[in-house]
């Protein structure tokens, strides 16, 4: 179960799974033959990609960035996951609901402390994130014996236990109803419970998990510095 990647002029990137991470390394000068020094450095600026899951690899003396590392979760890690959370629900016979909500909640901690902003770059596996989110709370209503939206508002999942909901994490995009948001509107404090980026315009969206986990990119910065710290 290997590949070779084959590196070249016509291929420059080095792909390669680890961890259950699929890694794509592009080196900055890979388009740089043949051109003069202006052409070299605007083709190298055009490569140059700035987003949550690529990493900037650089010279350790010179401090000089040389390559990018374009991250994904591989698919044998999202199958995985997938087998993990159709466990959970085979396995959840007559447990109650609470369980049933834990056991996805720590699935999901798991799964997005380990990856972090690689799942922004998978798509398959934010689709499966939402496709299982979906079955979990299905389950939950099919313990109840009806699936009747209207007795199933989201706030019955993602509320905290200590104001009676189950306390799901969610990794999709659930909206809040019009019709909940009234209640916000009638207490002078505000939603207080946000951090910002967290919601669109109307704090319309429940937050997201990944929202209130660091990229492994900026862990491995902060762990330079202190170190470098440290040292002195």
């Amino acid at each position: 179960d290997s590949f070779v990647s084959v590196y070249s002029a016509d291929n420059p990137n080095l792909l390669f799974d680890m961890n259950g991470f699929e890694v794509r390394i592009r080196p900055l000068h890979a388009n740089d033959k043949g051109l003069g020094a202006a052409d070299s450095s605007a083709v190298q600026s055009a490569a140059v990609t700035y987003k949550d899951g690529v990493w900037n690899l650089q010279n350790e003396t010179t401090k000089e960035m040389t390559a990018q590392a374009h991250l994904r979760v591989e698919s044998d890690a999202v199958q995985a996951f997938d087998n993990r959370i159709r466990q959970i629900l085979m396995s959840s016979g007559a447990t109650t609901f609470t369980k049933i909500a834990n056991k996805w909640n720590t699935a999901l901690i798991g799964l997005m402390t380990y990856y972090r902003e690689a799942v922004l770059n998978t798509q398959e596996l934010l689709d499966l994130l939402v496709k299982n989110e979906n079955k979990i709370q299905t389950r939950i209503k099919i313990g109840l014996n009806s699936k009747m939206p209207s007795r199933f508002p989201p706030v019955v999942f993602y509320c905290p236990k200590e104001l009676g909901g189950l306390g799901m994490l969610s990794m999709g995009h659930v909206l809040i109803p019009q019709s909940d948001l009234r209640y916000s509107k009638q207490t002078e404090m505000g939603v207080t419970h946000f951090r910002s980026g967290l919601s669109h315009d109307e704090d319309q969206l429940i937050p997201n998990l990944f929202r209130y986990l660091q990229p492994w990119e900026s862990e491995f910065v902060d762990s330079q510095r202190v170190w470098a710290e440290y040292a002195l």
